[in-house]
Order: structure tokens, then C-alpha cells, then sequence
């Protein structure tokens, strides 16, 4: 399931951009635990390089060129029930005309892709 705010919009933004901050808020879903049986990872297809918070938790860095593509969210550190959760991303190096979606998943995610600023 995504982990967006399906009301968000992404900002105008230009290639080369100064670094963007994104925010969103994503539920549970019905029966699902926010206790330690409920770790998943969050990934970030659109994102470049930047940094990840859930609920005030940093959860750390991602990058496209590395394997830290998808990063691990401690099911204690969600919210069950009608509380909504908060998710903040800060892109260090935004894309023209690409929203920022997270995506939470079972399993981690590992690949390498292409340095952009190498082209």
C-alpha cells in the first residue's frame, strides 16, 4: 500500500532545485499491529538522496546509487487504530515533475541504480 496523503501536492519544482521538504500521513490497515510484529520497510521509488522521519524517528538515509533504498520502521514507532502517522522526507536533490510517494513493504528492497550526477 502507499504510504501518502492522497491531498498532498507536490511543489513546482525544477531540475538542480534547492533540497525540498515532503510531508504526508499514512494509516494501518485494519488488523494490522503497530507492536514489534508489525516492523515493515518504507521505500521511496522517486526519491534521490535524502533523509526519512516517521512519527519524529529518523529513520535514516536513502540513495538511489546505494542499497539503502528502503528503510526499516520499527512497528513500535507507528500509530494503530484512527491515529494517523506522519511521514517527513527531506530530498536533497528533487526531480522536476516527479511526486514523492512512499511505499511501506514487507520485505526489504535492495538495488543499485546509476549515480544521476554522474551523467
Amino acid at each position: 500500500a502507499a504510504l501518502a496523503d492522497k491531498n498532498a501536492k507536490t511543489p513546482d519544482i525544477k531540475d538542480g532545485s534547492a533540497p525540498v521538504f515532503y510531508k504526508g500521513t499514512f494509516g494501518l490497515p485494519a488488523g494490522a499491529s503497530n507492536d514489534l510484529s508489525g516492523d515493515t520497510f518504507l521505500a521511496l521509488p522517486n526519491g534521490v538522496k535524502g533523509n526519512v522521519w516517521v512519527n519524529g524517528h529518523h529513520l535514516g538515509r536513502y540513495w538511489v546509487v546505494g542499497s539503502q533504498q528502503s528503510l526499516y520502521v520499527p512497528g513500535a514507532y507507528l500509530y494503530g487504530g484512527s491515529k494517523p502517522n506522519h511521514v517527513v522526507v527531506l530530498e536533497l536533490e528533487p526531480k522536476a515533475n516527479t511526486d514523492m510517494i512512499a511505499r511501506g513493504l514487507a520485505t526489504r528492497e535492495w538495488a543499485n541504480h546509476p549515480d544521476p550526477d554522474a551523467a
